[in-house]
């Protein structure tokens, strides 16, 4: 470790591995907005997944190798459609258009469905009878080298890993033309429009037995449905 810190032949290498530190970095900022909807929708390869995502979208930024600039922005195409767990995602059990739009302060967010159907909800297991959707929004910070401590940072820390998550009530799945609005208030702040901010959609299932409802654990998905 001391000769790839000291040692010019080993430059190359050292600022590589300032990169994937950034990139790690941004892994943990997702999954600590996502907060305990990691824990619910999540395997055990979303921190590697979204590092490799970081890694990506490091090699769209400015700067030189080592230096570059880490910001959701340089691709969002590389998160789009993501999900939380690799064999479960949203497009899965969810087939429904929505919109989605923002205020000019860019702090809250809706997600409209305008017509739920029954049709709409696929690979449902055959002991459910209601569904519920979770919409989470993480704002991430744009991360640089700061020369003061020559290491990545975000540069809006105030708004970076922060996340806000607002859940449906139990909806039948047996439905014909819901309409359903999801919002997301993030904060009473105008969020800089150089912060990302990742827009998460996920479904699970409940069945309902004597009366009482029980969740279905399997079956579940959430995935990032945009970046706004």
């Amino acid at each position: 470790k001391h000769q790839i810190n000291t040692n010019p032949a080993y430059a190359n290498l050292k600022a590589r591995n300032q990169e994937f530190g950034a990139a790690s970095k941004l892994s943990k900022a997702i999954r600590l907005g996502l907060g305990n909807n990691s824990n619910q929708f999540a395997d055990t390869y979303l921190a590697s997944q979204l590092t490799a995502i970081g890694l990506n979208l490091i090699q769209k930024g400015s700067g030189v190798l080592g230096k570059r600039i880490l910001n959701i922005h340089n691709n969002p195409q590389a998160l789009l459609g993501i999900s939380l767990h690799k064999k479960q995602s949203l497009k899965h059990y969810f087939k429904a258009k929505y919109s989605i739009t923002a205020n000019t302060a860019r702090n809250n967010i809706n997600i409209n469905i305008p017509k739920l159907k029954e049709t709409h909800i696929v690979n449902k297991p055959k002991q459910a009878t209601h569904l519920t959707l979770t919409a989470v929004a993480v704002t991430v910070s744009p991360y640089m080298v700061f020369p003061r401590t020559n290491t990545y940072l975000p540069l809006y820390p105030q708004h970076n890993a922060k996340g806000i998550t607002t859940t449906t009530t139990l909806t039948l799945c047996k439905i014909e033309n819901q309409p359903i609005n999801i919002e997301l208030a993030l904060t009473e702040q105008q969020i800089p429009k150089d912060i990302a901010i990742t827009l998460w959609l996920g479904i699970s299932f409940q069945s309902t037995i004597s009366k009482k409802k029980f969740q279905i654990p399997v079956n579940k998905g959430m995935s990032c449905i945009a970046v706004l």
